[in-house]
């Protein structure tokens, strides 16, 4: 038994069995076989991993992309939030500024101006602002006040006023003329000094005392206005701007006088130099006027005054350190008025084109009849804008009254020839042009 067993094994050793030996080849061929397919089947599984990991890597950068642009949104969306947020900040700023500021006064002045500064003839004004006093006024070392009282066609606007009553019966066109001159002045002078102080450390402020609107003859009024306008000029508003605000609604009261005065005071003490510009002061009524000059006296230290108004009024008395220089249209200033309709007229422009000595003669000769009155040169060249030939003008010219009386006389003789409907349209323009130039 045991030599059997031992020749097996040697046998199954040197390979000599045949049915052992092909067991074991078709065993081996097996193993093969199923070792071929686990690393086929292993091949394809990591294949299959790696097409997944693939896909998972491109996921991820794909998820990185989008991460980033939703960082890059989501960087846009706080940046925008903040840029609204300023916004909104920087109105209710602004907001909050105009409340202040209308807590002070809404009483402004800057379109008249504009309006009044647009119809001044270029050229004109041009001997007020290189006069000594002027120039003083302005740029001497010293806060002081300069009345400028204008010479006004004073005759004509009390004979207009007594025809205005007559022939309309008019109450209020006849208030106008108790105020009739020229405003051009006072726009001359504004623009100049807020061109002077543009880009300085000084502040221009500026009223309008309007026979038609009671707000502007009211001495609180004007005062506020002037506070609210320096006040404009300061960013950011001061705080005892809102101190004065705030003090008016804890108390349910308006501002006292020295109130008033205490804030403009203070307003002032911000700027090198303030001026304040008072126009037509004589519109006011005289307890409005009085309290008015009464309240700038007390802040005459801290300004450079310059008033405007009809010269029967005396600021001299009531008012320190008080110059005065009258107004009166200098014959440069109505030669340049003179010069300008000329050209704006069709007929005249075309007749002047021809012979030149003819506006030479038209502009010497209405000059010396105007008298130094704008209201006088524009009637008169209203009338020789309307002949019809060159050889008419040098007639009428010729024919043009003297003076004021006779200047009006003759319009209003030429008025009432017409029919009634167009000299009653001609007096209205002939009023309404009064109104607003002379």
């Amino acid at each position: 038994m045991s030599n059997a067993l031992v020749k097996a094994f040697r046998n199954l050793v040197s390979g000599e069995d045949d049915e052992l030996t092909t067991a074991y080849a078709y065993f081996h061929k097996t193993v093969e076989q199923e070792g071929g397919a686990v690393r086929n089947i292993t091949m394809a599984g990591v294949e299959q991993l790696k097409v997944k990991v693939m896909d998972i890597h491109s996921d991820i950068r794909h998820g990185l992309v989008n991460m980033d642009i939703n960082n890059e949104n989501t960087r846009a969306l706080i940046n925008s939030t903040g840029r609204i947020d300023d916004y909104m900040k920087r109105q209710e700023a602004i907001v909050e500024r105009e409340n202040l500021l209308d807590a002070i006064s809404t009483l402004r002045f800057h379109d008249k101006q504009r309006d009044v500064y647009e119809k001044h003839h270029h050229g004109t004004g041009q001997w007020l602002l290189s006069d000594d006093r002027f120039q003083n006024w302005l740029k001497g070392d010293k806060n002081t006040t300069l009345w400028c009282p204008g010479i006004r066609t004073s005759l004509v606007c009390m004979k207009i006023r007594s025809w205005l009553d007559d022939s309309f019966a008019n109450r209020t066109a006849s208030r106008r003329w108790q105020n009739c001159y020229n405003g051009f002045w006072r726009s001359i002078v504004v623009n100049h000094i807020g061109e002077e102080t543009c880009g300085t450390s000084s502040a221009l402020a500026y009223v309008y005392c309007d026979y038609k609107d009671m707000k502007s003859q009211s001495a609180v009024g004007l005062l506020s206005s002037v506070i609210r306008q320096l006040a404009e000029q300061l960013n950011p508003l001061p705080a005892e701007v809102k101190v004065f605000r705030d003090n008016d609604l804890e108390k349910r009261r308006n501002p006292t006088e020295d109130e008033r005065i205490s804030l403009l005071k203070s307003i002032c003490s911000h700027f090198h130099a303030v001026y304040i510009c008072v126009d037509a002061l004589d519109v006011c009524p005289e307890p409005d006027r009085n309290k008015l000059l009464s309240m700038l006296q007390k802040v005459a230290p801290f300004i450079r005054l310059y008033i405007t108004s009809l010269p029967h009024i005396d600021l001299q008395a009531g008012l320190i350190k008080t110059a005065r220089l009258d107004i009166l249209a200098k014959a440069s200033d109505i030669e340049a008025f003179l010069d300008s309709e000329i050209t704006k007229s069709k007929r005249l422009s075309m007749f002047t084109a021809k012979d030149i000595e003819l506006k030479e003669e038209i502009i010497r000769t209405v000059s010396e009849k105007a008298a130094g009155m704008f209201l006088l040169a524009y009637l008169q060249i209203g009338r020789l804008s309307r002949q019809i030939s060159s050889k008419a003008v040098r007639k009428n010219i010729n024919a043009l009254p003297e003076g004021v009386y006779a200047t009006y006389e003759d319009v209003i003789r030429r008025i009432e020839e017409q029919p009634e409907e167009g000299g009653e349209t001609a007096k209205k323009a002939l009023s309404l042009h009064i109104l607003t130039a002379s």
